[in-house]
C-alpha cells in the first residue's frame, strides 16, 4: 500500500512527515504530482511501473548505490536519489506543492 503523509509539521500546507507503513520495498512509495518517492530512497517520475515493482521486490537490489545501474529507466527522465538505499521503515518529511523531499532534495517541473 503506498505511503500517505501522516504528520503535519508546523502547520504548513502540504508539509509533512511521510511514515512508512511497514509494507515491503515494492510497496513501499509515494506518489506526489508528477513523480513517485519509493521508501528506500529513490525518486521516479510518473507513477510506479511493473518493472520498477519487480527491480524494488529484489532485495539484491536494495543491498548499495551500485545497484542503481540496474534501474529500470521507464521514462525519459530516469530516476533522482536522495540516499539511496534507506534502511527498512525510515521516515522522510516532503513538501508537496513545493517539492523538497527529506529536506534535502528540490524538484522543480
Amino acid at each position: 500500500m503506498p505511503r500517505t503523509t501522516r504528520t503535519p509539521i508546523d502547520l504548513l500546507s502540504g508539509y509533512g512527515l511521510v511514515e512508512s507503513e511497514g509494507d515491503p520495498p515494492e510497496s513501499d512509495y509515494y506518489i506526489s504530482g508528477n513523480y513517485t518517492v519509493w521508501g528506500s530512497g529513490l525518486v521516479t517520475f510518473g507513477p510506479p511501473t511493473a518493472s520498477q515493482i519487480a527491480w524494488f521486490s529484489d532485495p539484491a537490489n536494495l543491498t548499495d548505490a551500485s545497484k542503481l545501474s540496474t534501474f529500470p529507466v521507464d521514462s525519459p527522465v530516469g530516476w533522482v536519489s536522495f540516499g539511496f538505499p534507506f534502511p527498512p521503515g525510515t521516515s522522510f518529511t516532503i513538501w508537496d506543492g513545493v517539492t523538497f523531499t527529506a529536506d534535502q532534495l528540490l524538484i522543480t517541473e
